[in-house]
């Protein structure tokens, strides 16, 4: 990949009033993240575009697609080190 790891970015896109979510990738762990769910039988996630750089055609980002209710924004839980005694 092209680009330096501090210039990998990840935006997500969606409006209020759509049921979709776009979302722009030149990160590329979490492309190689949602290139899977796109793989995935039956999925939701479709590829949209690849962005490539002119000159040597190598990618530097995609953009995909899935149902906005697929976008989750979670809590970190607190973590007890009694949770991990047997």
């Amino acid at each position: 990949m092209a680009l330096p790891v501090h210039e990998q970015e990840t935006n997500i896109i969606f409006m209020r009033n759509s049921d979709m979510a776009v979302i722009y990738t030149s990160d590329s762990t979490t492309m190689t993240k949602l290139d899977k769910k796109v793989k995935s039988v039956n999925s939701e996630w479709k590829l949209k575009e690849i962005h490539r750089l002119q000159d040597t055609e190598e990618i530097i980002g995609k953009t995909y697609t899935c149902p906005k209710s697929l976008i989750s924004f979670r809590t970190a839980r607190k973590h007890c080190p009694s949770q991990n005694a047997f």
